[in-house]
């Protein structure tokens, strides 16, 4: 699985407590191994390591919706969206 900026992602009932009730979390950036997010109603935001995520998305704590990735708002070179991969 590819993470990229902009990838969205559905967190589980029980882990809404641990992201402070969002019911998304979307990436808007990567810096090093490290990965910028977001929460769904755009009232939190946060980093943790790109390891982490790929730990919670692997225990289905956090789901991939689906979606095509768009490119907006990016430098030439992240035209690509990849960030990482699983």
């Amino acid at each position: 699985m590819d993470i990229y900026k902009g990838a969205e992602f559905d967190i589980s009932e029980d882990n809404k407590l641990h992201f402070k009730r969002g019911d998304t979390l979307k990436i808007s950036q990567k810096k090093g191994s490290f990965v910028q997010f977001t929460l769904g109603d755009g009232r939190s935001y946060g980093t943790m390591p790109l390891q982490h995520l790929e730990y919670l998305l692997k225990k289905r704590e956090l789901i991939e919706k689906s979606g095509e990735y768009s490119g907006e708002d990016t430098p030439e070179d992240e035209k690509s969206g990849v960030i990482g991969q699983l």
